[in-house]
């Protein structure tokens, strides 16, 4: 629900300009797509309008345009990269992409990181926000740094393009990024030891 609420903020042409209007907004999105009927929809509620607040605040006297589309190219290959805002701070334009969720460790040195802030380059600045944590980073990774994730993101580009791209299988299905297309499982019933000399459960 965040992500459809930050779509509507960031897609408009005039800023939301009151916690009023806001709250309506907040509200819309609530009905048609929140856990309204969850046992602690009223926490996750409150959890959604701190961040929206936040939001809201961070928005508070900034100047913002249409953004510009951003890509990078890799021979035939090109990568869109898209800012959910573009801002004007008087001496330099801001890319932002907004997360709902914290900051990791990786967070602003990951490829996609890389090519944010490979494709703002020369044109301005790549930020990423993060509600939940309230952080607000510019990416400023080194050139030798970008310069080997550019390679990585290069190959990765291609490989998609040519179709090999197969999927690395896990055994750690709920946190595979290719959990969506594995082959289904075969028939019958699974079953989990649960310790020695005890019986399977199914």
């Amino acid at each position: 629900m965040g992500l459809i609420i930050i779509d509507e903020l960031t897609g408009r042409r005039n800023d939301v300009t009151n916690e009023t209007e806001l709250k309506a907004i907040v509200d819309t999105a609530w009905t048609a797509h929140g856990p309204t009927r969850h046992g602690y929809a009223s926490e996750y509620r409150q959890i959604s309008d701190e961040l929206l607040q936040f939001f809201f605040r961070l928005k508070e006297s900034e100047t913002r345009r249409v953004p510009q589309s951003l890509s990078l190219r890799f021979g035939d290959v090109e990568v869109v990269v898209t800012a959910h805002e573009e801002i004007e701070t008087g001496h330099t334009t801001v890319f932002r992409r907004i997360r709902t969720g914290r900051k990791t460790s990786t967070a602003v040195t990951a490829l996609d990181a890389a090519a944010f802030q490979i494709a703002a380059d020369g044109r301005g600045e790549a930020e990423f926000v993060y509600l939940t944590g309230r952080s607000q980073d510019r990416l400023s990774m080194k050139s030798a740094q970008l310069e080997n994730k550019k390679a990585k993101i290069a190959d990765a580009s291609i490989a998609i393009l040519e179709g090999r791209f197969p999927p690395i299988r896990s055994d750690r299905c709920a946190r595979c990024p290719y959990f969506f297309i594995c082959n289904p499982l075969p028939s019958g019933f699974l079953r989990k030891k649960i310790g020695t000399g005890l019986p399977d459960s199914t």
